[in-house]
């Protein structure tokens, strides 16, 4: 590189011009510096997502707690063949007798989509949280299966529910094609109906069922949707916060009947 020399008595270069060199030693640098900030940013947004998930059981909690207050104590059901608003009879899923507590313009538009959906998922799900299904006909917990010979999954009032078990979580969500009124997504209760015979994350403690359920995903229902094999819970007492599958599958501070 040619150098010349001013009156003022400093040196300085022919061209301002960053060499091929100096601009490969930037590159490098702002390499590097992405490779260690990327995963940084990234633990960042699933945090960030694993709140606004959190928010949204929260909000869903609320409206079954407003539901409870106006249905004289009592949960809504899981879902229930009779006539919906239109007169039509089918099944009618608990997550549209919520919605009207959170859209009151239109109880069914995007409420899947705003509430019902956990953020870190695919839009091609229309919503991924499972309510706490027993399944062994044994009126237990607090969505209850009962009555014949359709079996309506009923649900039982609030002040017999202990606070600690849970009321819905992640799930692998409901089929995508089905619309949010004909859905209903479970987390199978491993104590009775459906027992783990499975140790899916090789962890220790079984934790599936794979050989009843394989339609609906190890862990009974259960999604590791953000990680460290922690799915977000909403608690009877209105909290929400992660669980891990083994604690789940210890029913540990009893999350569920047993």
């Amino acid at each position: 590189m040619f150098v010349e020399i001013h009156q003022s008595g400093k040196l300085c270069r022919d061209n301002a011009g960053f060499t091929l060199v100096e601009l490969l030693v930037v590159i490098g640098i702002i390499a590097l510096l992405i490779s260690i900030l990327l995963p940084s940013l990234q633990r960042a947004r699933e945090s960030a997502l694993r709140v606004q998930c959190l928010s949204n059981l929260r909000q869903a909690g609320l409206a079954v707690r407003q539901y409870t207050e106006e249905y004289r104590g009592v949960l809504p059901p899981g879902y229930i063949a009779q006539n919906d608003d239109l007169g039509v009879y089918r099944w009618v899923y608990w997550p549209e007798r919520i919605a009207r507590y959170i859209n009151k313009k239109d109880p069914t538009a995007q409420f899947g989509v705003n509430f019902l959906r956990c953020p870190s998922r695919s839009t091609e799900v229309e919503y991924t949280y499972g309510i706490n299904y027993d399944g062994s006909g044994a009126d237990r917990g607090p969505w209850f299966q009962t009555g014949a010979p359709l079996y309506y999954n009923l649900g039982q009032k609030i002040n017999k529910c202990r606070p600690s078990w849970f009321l819905f979580a992640d799930t692998w969500g409901n089929i995508p094609t089905y619309p949010l009124r004909n859905s209903g997504a479970q987390i199978l209760n491993p104590l009775r109906g459906w027992p783990l015979n499975q140790d899916y994350d090789e962890d220790g403690p079984f934790d599936s069922n794979q050989s009843y359920v394989q339609y609906i995903g190890p862990f009974n229902g259960l999604a590791t949707i953000h990680g460290n094999k922690s799915p977000n819970f909403l608690f009877v007492d209105g909290s929400a916060f992660p669980r891990s599958i083994r604690e789940w599958a210890e029913n540990a501070g009893e999350m569920y009947d047993p």
